[in-house]
């Protein structure tokens, strides 16, 4: 009777030890959850604040899906108009390896309110931005190869509709470094048009901080960014920007965020600060 009972304890124990090895082996699903805060400078004197939050759903480190919602207002002082925005996006990212698959939905609606008596009120004056976007990435040894497109539309306020065609080439030698150009296409349905070529650079001096460096040079009309689930709805032209990430503990569950972009127009720039943090459970 002890010889069975020492035998099932025997086989248990090593069923125990089968799964546990097979469990760390497997990679498992992860959330990660961060909040940012933005304050932005116009250099028409108008100012802004935002409070974004994100949830990544990582599935066994092979799919991806991200939920992202945001909250914007733009104080507008020599008119004495805020404007209201709400924006909300959901994308999935499929591994399919060596193609990897990427589809975003999101939606920015908007609305103005004057400001009498120390009160805000509320009209009709209101906007709304749908963003479509789809993209393909191919991995060839230490390249990426990959195009996508965002197809806008906008009611209300200002109808406007844009095409945006990307190309991506990503140099990858490493987990520290790794170099990206993203040349560009955009039309409108105003009869604006024009290229731009994008580029960033990731670089990780030590394992807990690390470093994005991102800008572009060209012509662009609403851009999204499908990369960062961000979206830059004014109507007019986007003449060129800049702008730098720094992540710190980035080894570690909890993250913080901080970012600087400056993004020029066809009349006037501004200027975002951003601050965030993140935690991967």
């Amino acid at each position: 009777m002890n010889i069975r009972i020492f035998k099932i304890e025997k086989i248990l124990l090593l069923l125990i030890i089968s799964v546990t090895v097979i469990s760390a082996q497997t990679p498992k699903t992860s959330f990660t959850a961060s909040a940012y805060y933005t304050m932005g400078n116009y250099s028409t004197n108008n100012s802004s604040e935002s409070f974004s939050f994100y949830g990544i759903v990582d599935i066994k480190n092979l799919d991806k899906i991200i939920l992202g919602y945001d909250n914007l207002t733009i104080d507008i002082p020599d008119s004495n108009w805020i404007y209201e925005q709400n924006f909300f996006v959901i994308s999935g990212m499929k591994n399919l390896y060596p193609f990897y698959l990427k589809f975003d939905y999101a939606y920015a609606g908007g609305r103005y309110a004057e400001k009498y008596r120390g009160k805000y009120y509320y009209g009709s004056i209101t906007d709304a931005t749908h963003v479509l976007h789809a993209s393909l990435l191919y991995n060839w040894n230490l390249f990426f190869f990959g195009v996508g497109g965002t197809y806008t539309k906008g009611t209300g306020y200002y109808d406007l509709n844009t095409t945006y065609v990307e190309g991506k080439i990503t140099w990858h030698p490493s987990n520290y470094f790794n170099l990206s150009l993203m040349p560009a296409y955009t039309t409108t349905d105003d009869n604006r048009s024009g290229s731009s070529l994008g580029a960033e650079i990731f670089y990780s001096p030590v394992s807990f901080v690390n470093f994005s460096f991102r800008g572009f040079i060209g012509d662009r009309v609403t851009y999204y960014n499908s990369d960062y689930q961000t979206i830059y709805n004014q109507i007019e032209t986007q003449t060129k920007a800049f702008g730098i990430i720094v992540r710190l503990l980035a080894d570690k569950p909890f993250n913080i965020i901080g970012a600087y972009q400056s993004r020029d127009f066809t009349y006037y720039t501004i200027e975002y600060f951003t601050a965030g943090i993140s935690y991967k459970f």
